[in-house]
């Protein structure tokens, strides 16, 4: 983006110095963007991530059933 200055000779400022250029990080997340926002990639994270629930569920009721609500490291 250039801009103006307010001098009268009309000079534009380089966009370097005005810093409108985004960093390398933000111009490759831009197509990841679009790609996630697919309906067959946004149904795939949510059966991982609903996956992901369901085993950390299953290792939780696990310990619980193991040892119940104790801690561990608690004098009994």
């Amino acid at each position: 983006m250039t801009a103006e200055s307010d001098e009268p000779g009309g000079a534009v400022a380089k966009e370097s110095r005005l810093g409108s250029r985004a960093p390398a990080f933000v111009r490759k997340s831009a197509p990841l963007h679009q790609i996630w926002l697919d309906p067959r990639v946004r149904r795939r994270n949510l059966l991982l991530t609903a996956a992901g629930v369901i085993a950390l569920a299953g290792v939780a009721g696990c310990y619980l059933w193991q040892y119940g609500l104790d801690i561990p490291w608690a004098d009994s």
